[in-house]
């Protein structure tokens, strides 16, 4: 992909890459889109702009083997903790499908690192059996929406002639 001449300008070309079912496995096609134009935050009148009394401190305690937990501590804006506000603690891991590592991400219920270590299994197995209704009902949207053989359009395509072999 060539380089972008700056934030706020316009691409060379965009290389676009999608994942296409072929058959029974994956494919990937790419496509060029010449002269995207990026506006910069400040030409859609927004700033950009951290809320300082919304801070947190982010460390990641992993075992390298089944997943990680997020602590995030909240601070104050000189980055003294602020003992006013909760640790959250954040659990992430992935679920090995068919089309690879679907990742998750789940927020576990805990008032220490040690009760977390102790729930992250229990909070990981939830989001799991989630991610999983999420994916069936996805399946289960698509199975809906496959054109059978002999029907009389396809959908989303206006009607036309038909083509019939004998």
């Amino acid at each position: 992909m060539p380089p972008i001449s700056n934030l706020g300008g316009k691409f060379e070309k965009f290389l676009l890459s999608v994942d296409v079912m072929v058959g029974s496995r994956y494919d990937c096609a790419f496509f060029t889109i010449p002269d995207i134009e990026i506006m910069s935050a400040t030409e859609n009148n927004r700033e950009i702009k951290m809320d300082k009394n919304d801070l947190y401190r982010e460390e990641v305690i992993t075992d390298r083997r089944v997943g990680s937990i997020r602590v995030l501590t909240p601070v104050t804006e000189d980055g003294a903790q602020d003992r006013n506000r909760e640790i959250i603690y954040v659990g992430q891991a992935q679920m090995l499908t068919p089309m690879g590592a679907v990742p998750l991400s789940f927020a576990i219920e805990a008032n220490s690192l040690p009760e977390a270590i102790d729930k992250f299994s229990d909070a990981a197995n939830q989001a799991l059996e989630q991610t999983a209704k999420e994916l069936q009902e996805l399946r289960r949207e698509q199975a809906s929406s496959i054109v059978v053989p002999g029907s009389d359009q396809l959908p989303g395509v206006p009607g036309g002639g038909k083509i019939q072999l004998k």
